[in-house]
């Protein structure tokens, strides 16, 4: 590293409000020596720190977003401030720590005000996170309208596993009437969005006599979308139509290679299938 950006390094450490600025403009490099300047900050227990790293982990610049949850969660003080200045993830990890009672007492309303706070500062995750507390009562009296008001909302604000949540319960008739139609086009929605269950689900939608009717070009579709997502199940529905002819056309071949993909990604129906017309 030259003297110039290691000279930047060492100020992204110490000046907290321009660390992503700074690890967007540095190389790769540059980027993993950021890191790990906050991270010496957040293990000296430097309060900011923690939450700053947190937040540089949780924005994919230099290292993987799952690393965030290991410094962004070590200082429920530093949580709290953060939120207080709408940090979306600080809220969100502070509501996890509620939910769970993981160093304060555990207290899911609390919880759910985190959540819903960071749900109205535009994060569809934090929504979603909402309707599951309230969906399955952790820690949380338990409340239908609740959740699936937060996991439409979540579904509007682009997270596919809200839109999912969202279309179970209107499929399964949770706290709401069964509404196939409606559950079809949120389970399309998280699709889109890439959350591969909502694929699954959209795709038995379309392929079984309902009020939706029998769709064959968007099961098929459904569950090609569900395979490029690395989905066994959507692999192994996908090769069924092919090998069944539904709506494809008869190509045992290509049945043969997604049974092999749906094998390979851990679905036992599919290593079955797959042993059957390989012999």
């Amino acid at each position: 590293m030259n003297p110039m950006t290691g000279s930047i390094v060492r100020r992204a450490a110490i000046c907290c409000s321009a660390w992503l600025v700074l690890a967007m403009l540095l190389a790769p490099r540059a980027r993993a020596q950021a890191s790990e300047s906050l991270r010496a900050g957040c293990d000296a227990r430097q309060v900011p720190g923690c939450a700053d790293l947190g937040r540089y982990y949780d924005s994919n610049e230099g290292v993987g977003p799952a690393a965030s949850v290991g410094y962004l969660t070590r200082n429920t003080d530093s949580l709290r401030a953060e939120c207080d200045r709408s940090v979306v993830p600080a809220c969100v990890s502070l509501g996890k720590h509620y939910e769970k009672g993981e160093g304060v007492s555990q207290n899911g309303e609390t919880a759910g005000a985190l959540y819903l706070k960071g749900c109205s500062l535009g994060s569809g995750m934090a929504c979603g996170l909402r309707g599951e507390l309230y969906r399955r009562g952790n820690s949380v009296r338990s409340d239908l309208g609740i959740a699936a008001a937060s996991f439409r909302q979540g579904c509007s604000q682009n997270n596919g596993g809200a839109c999912l949540s969202l279309g179970e319960m209107q499929s399964g008739g949770e706290g709401m009437q069964p509404d196939i139609r409606a559950a079809v086009v949120v389970f399309n929605r998280g699709c889109e969005l890439g959350w591969s269950g909502a694929c699954i689900q959209a795709g038995q939608i379309y392929g079984n006599a309902n009020a939706v009717g029998l769709n064959y070009p968007a099961e098929a579709a459904a569950y090609r979308r569900g395979c490029d997502l690395l989905n066994g199940l959507s692999c192994f529905g996908l090769g069924r139509m092919y090998e069944r002819g539904n709506g494809l056309g008869v190509n045992v071949e290509q049945a043969r290679v997604l049974y092999r993909k749906a094998c390979d990604l851990g679905d036992q129906n599919g290593c079955d299938d797959w042993a059957r017309i390989h012999q």
